[in-house]
């Protein structure tokens, strides 16, 4: 299972279906804790790119156009 948290004012929009999830986060910041599935992959789209998870918790902040990612556990691309 994959638990999102987000922020105060973090805005997302969810694309869940059959062969991958995809997650826009508009904008905010937003921790993420996912079991990796290869068949199912986890990718996190922001304005300054694109995260795709490898089995792990990390958090993604999106503002004014400039991304951070901290990962706290496992592996990001």
């Amino acid at each position: 299972s994959t638990t999102i948290v987000l922020n105060r004012g973090a805005a997302i929009e969810a694309r869940l279906n059959a062969k991958a999830r995809k997650i826009t986060l508009e904008r905010g910041e937003a921790s993420f804790a996912v079991k990796h599935n290869p068949d199912h992959p986890f990718t996190v789209q922001t304005s300054a790119g694109t995260i795709t998870d490898i089995g792990t918790e990390f958090n993604v902040i999106n503002h004014d156009g400039a991304l951070t990612v901290t990962v706290r556990e496992g592996i990001v691309m």
